[in-house]
């Protein structure tokens, strides 16, 4: 329960409680073999561990295409439905605003599988809505805001100064500007506009292997001979797709994520074996990234409960959805044959009969300082593989080495509600990049203008708004990128709510102040989520060498086991709604193949 969610002037929600900790065999830590918990009675055709997107993938789907009248369970150790996709909630000036405090949007639809398109379609959702009603496409050029504003902050490079590159400016007016070095203000010029071919004797086969065995901070200091003041600039770009920067990212994942130096190779782009998923996106994608909820894709998980379980989300389209409050007491209501139960953490998950032919599961799971257990026909575990390592009794030692390989990035997301944004406006920003990690955020972005029936975005500067910003915890320098995940998950939970408050309060206040902006005065309220374990790790050259050739360890980890079958986005090792869905969709068949 890591992945809190803190507002200004509250305790902490609530404490973590850490039912299973290291491998299998020190389960003793919470029950022995003597242990025996309360049986509930009740017996399910499916349990679901994971009330996330893949969760509830998997047990619309069971639904659909397995058995229509199935009984089924979802148990969450949150106090939500929706795993990583996460709402927050403002009032400012009587006006209702809406963020997100987690999986944040629909990328590239058009590029999703055909089961992820026809899940989309058969809760209501059409995504060419946004194209052309939900997302104000027009409001950064109406406006007059520029994107990719970098804050340089005296701490790191002496003084305080918001860059803004201007329309048609030169790469040299725009460093001009930065507070770093004359030379590196010279080099990165020349990146950004005219750099040239590091390896001009190389034929393009022998350059993508050169790029993927080297980082993009040694491609720019040990080929490129740029001022060392250049990595300091670029080192967090990378961190929204992988959670760590420059240091730790291959040049060849750079490419793609648009970081400078690669134009006078005319590298053609192509799908190059070896490039991480993300990276691979970029590359494919052709749509503009506007799907987007405004409480991120918490509206898909409030379309999948509302065809689940109807009466708690009685709404019937999305719009309706976005405004309609989630009726968390009908959750559980025992005489229908789909329930979710929340606030109950599993803590074992056991085939039952037959070793080599099981005819059933039984699930254990602490609810309320009680252990109690269910039986039923099948589970998915659509929870973290490092979890289902420990949760699963009897897994071989490959598949739980497997399990383990996935760490996950911590990953923090914080909604800053603003009374106005003037000096946004003032300033002519839309969002503002922040290097150099003593301000510890990495990204503060207005939130994206998007408007769904009743609820309407920010018209004008003088109405509130929702700024949302971004860290991801990170140790740099301490390789591989895994490594720096661990040191950024401990160097989160030590950081108090105060520290991040004030932090957030400093950024935006010392960010903002050529246009006005006063924290005590415009900021409304801020809401922390906090997610220890976020993202899903993709694999990334060149420390996986398995990568892409295989064998992959999630391929190996979600080997179905008798009748526990595994889903999540860590199956599919990529973070992004479109896999957790696939990767449910996956495992019931899976389980439909042998029930």
């Amino acid at each position: 329960a890591d992945d809190a969610v803190r507002t200004v002037g509250e305790p902490d929600p609530r404490l973590a409680l850490a039912v299973v900790v290291g491998r299998p065999d020190d389960q003793r830590r919470f029950f022995t073999a003597d242990t025996k918990p309360i049986s509930t009675g009740e017996r399910y055709d499916l349990v679901v561990v994971g009330g996330g997107i893949s969760g509830l993938t998997a047990a619309y789907v069971y639904m659909r295409d397995v058995n229509p009248a199935a009984t089924i369970l979802i148990i969450d150790n949150h106090d939500d439905v929706g795993g990583h996709a996460r709402r927050n909630e403002f009032t400012v000036n009587g006006k209702l605003l809406i963020g997100y405090g987690g999986t944040q949007a629909i990328e590239a639809p058009a590029l999703y599988s055909a089961d992820a398109k026809r899940l989309l379609r058969e809760v209501g959702i059409d995504t060419r809505k946004w194209e052309t009603t939900y997302y104000d496409d027009g409001f950064i050029k109406r406006h007059r805001l520029r994107e990719g504003a970098v804050f340089f902050n005296k701490e790191s490079f002496g003084r305080d100064a918001l860059v803004v590159r201007n329309a048609g400016e030169r790469a040299s007016g725009y460093t001009a500007r930065m507070p770093i070095a004359p030379q590196a203000r010279a080099d990165l010029a020349k990146l950004l506009d005219a750099p040239a071919d590091p390896y001009p004797g190389l034929s393009l086969d022998a350059k993508r292997d050169r790029l993927l065995a080297t980082t993009y901070r040694d491609f720019l200091l040990k080929d490129m001979k740029v001022h060392p003041d250049c990595v300091r600039v670029l080192q967090q770009v990378p961190h929204p797709e992988f959670g760590v920067g420059v240091d730790a990212v291959s040049a060849l994942d750079c490419w793609p994520l648009g970081l400078p130096g690669f134009d006078a190779m005319k590298l053609p782009p192509k799908n190059y074996p070896g490039l991480s998923t993300s990276p691979l996106l970029q590359l494919n994608e052709k749509q503009d990234y506007v799907y987007h909820f405004p409480d991120g894709n918490t509206g898909i998980v409030r379309a999948l409960v509302h065809t689940l379980i109807p009466r708690a989300m009685p709404a019937g389209t999305i719009e309706q959805q976005l405004l309609t409050p989630m009726r968390y007491d009908r959750f559980d209501e025992g005489h229908q044959p789909r329930r979710i139960r929340l606030g109950s953490t599993c803590v074992k998950v056991k085939n039952t009969g037959p070793a080599d032919k099981p005819t059933g599961t039984e699930v254990w799971y602490s609810q309320g300082g009680k252990l109690k257990s269910v039986t039923a026909g099948a589970v998915v575990m659509a929870c973290w593989h490092v979890m289902s390592s420990r949760l699963i009794e009897g897994l071989q030692e490959p598949q739980r080495v497997a399990f383990e390989d996935q760490v996950k990035i911590p990953l923090v997301y914080a909604n800053v509600a603003l009374t106005n944004w003037r000096a946004f406006k003032k300033l002519g920003v839309y969002d503002i990049n922040v290097p150099g990690p003593e301000m510890y955020w990495h990204l503060a972005t207005l939130d994206y203008p998007v408007s769904m029936g009743r609820y309407r975005f920010s018209k004008s500067p003088d109405q509130p708004i929702i700024v949302h910003v971004e860290a991801t915890p990170n140790q740099p320098g301490l390789l591989p990128p895994t490594s720096q995940f661990r040191a950024g998950r401990a160097k989160l939970y030590s950081t108090a709510f105060a520290t991040l408050e004030h932090s957030l309060r400093t950024l935006l206040g010392r960010a903002l102040h050529g246009g006005g902006f006063d924290p005590a005065r415009d900021i409304s309220g801020i809401t922390v989520n906090r997610w220890g374990h976020g993202y899903a790790r993709e694999y990334q050259r060149p420390w996986d060498t398995f990568w892409p050739d295989g064998p992959l360890p999630a391929v190996t980890a979600r080997t179905r086991v008798g009748r526990i079958a595994i889903a999540n986005a860590d199956s599919g090792h990529y973070a992004y709604t479109n896999s957790a869905i696939d990767q449910a969709v996956r495992a019931v068949r899976e389980l439909k193949a042998v029930s």
